[in-house]
């Protein structure tokens, strides 16, 4: 017999795009599924949606609380989950046909399985995948998130064992809750294995946290990659260090330069600064690299706009020469 796996499903305010992702899960090839679809305090019809499609397939289950954001939805889920595997699918997104099928076939013996996706935007769709296309070490899934880091943080075109996560749960209060979830998760030695196929349909929304400029929810996000910069440098990952940090400063760069475009400066000057002083206490965490990045750091605090149109041209340049050597 098939092992039972476990869909958790977080709903808020998602009443036209549920039943699509419904049908996706329920339609699977796959049929040992429990779907756990945990409405948020939705203020639309979600709810009766999730009731009507519990009435027809006894495999739903709907938990109904207040809304306390996808962190604590998820974590609901997995309190109550029965399955030997655990999936997470986002309510406004859809899988394909043969998602469970696929991912439990691949997972074997292996902690988390990972395949493609689909980028889909109103017009077109853009298929994302990783390069290999079998088992790959922590190291190596680090190196891939440099080239997408939606792919390799984010847990829903992920299947994992309830086991690799009886000890890991996603922050409650944060947004970017996958960005700390990912952090935990793949700085353990957890085995991974990949698929390249296409799995998981992504649709763009311009509302949501990922596309926002809002400046209290993008604070998240830094202070989940400064805590990722400062776990490499603890697990001795130079090269990995050395290139987050210069991420995270440009990142809090962008976010002071939104909060001063909205007049929010003197509102959240003091987070900002925040962010920089936890930078500059990462760098002192690495002797091998420090002075280099001390540099930048000082650089920034001195000159910001030169330093802002300097990251970007070395940052153009770096790409300019990845496609020529691409093309050669």
């Amino acid at each position: 017999m098939s092992n039972l796996v476990s869909v958790i499903v977080p709903c808020y305010n998602c009443e036209f795009s549920i039943e699509r992702c419904l049908k996706s899960i329920l339609n699977n090839t796959y049929k040992n599924i429990e779907v756990i679809c945990i409405n948020d305090g939705s203020s639309d019809n979600t709810l009766e949606i999730l009731l009507r499609y519990k009435k027809r397939d006894s495999r739903l289950i709907v938990i109904n609380q207040t809304n306390h954001r996808q962190g604590y939805a998820r974590n609901r889920g997995l309190d109550i989950a029965n399955g030997v595997f655990i999936s997470f699918i986002d309510a406004d997104d859809s899988i394909e046909f043969d998602f469970f099928e696929s991912m439990v076939k691949i997972i074997g013996v292996y902690d988390i399985a990972i395949c493609g996706y689909n980028d889909c935007f109103q017009n077109n769709t853009i298929q994302v995948n990783a390069v290999p296309n079998g088992p790959i070490s922590i190291n190596d899934f680090w190196k891939l998130n440099f080239d997408n880091p939606i792919w390799s943080v984010v847990p829903w075109n992920k299947l994992f064992r309830k086991e690799t996560l009886k000890d890991i749960r996603f922050r409650e209060d944060v947004y970017y809750e996958d960005e700390f979830f990912a952090n935990d998760l793949f700085l353990s030695d957890h085995s991974i294995v990949v698929s390249n196929k296409c799995l998981y349909n992504y649709y763009q929304n311009s509302k949501s946290t990922m596309h926002t400029n809002d400046v209290y929810k993008k604070l998240f996000r830094a202070e989940a990659r400064n805590y990722r910069s400062r776990l490499f440098v603890m697990n001795g990952w130079a090269t990995f260090y050395n290139k987050t940090l210069r991420e995270n400063l440009y990142m809090v760069l962008k976010i002071k330069e939104y909060a001063k475009k909205d007049g929010l400066l003197n509102q959240y000057n003091k987070q900002i600064n925040d962010c920089l002083i936890d930078l500059r206490s990462i760098v002192n965490q690495s002797f091998e690299k420090r002075m280099k990045n001390v540099w930048d750091l000082y650089f920034y605090a001195r000159h910001n706009v030169l330093f802002q149109i300097l990251y970007f041209l070395r940052r153009a340049m770096r790409l300019l020469l990845r496609r020529n050597s691409k093309n050669a």
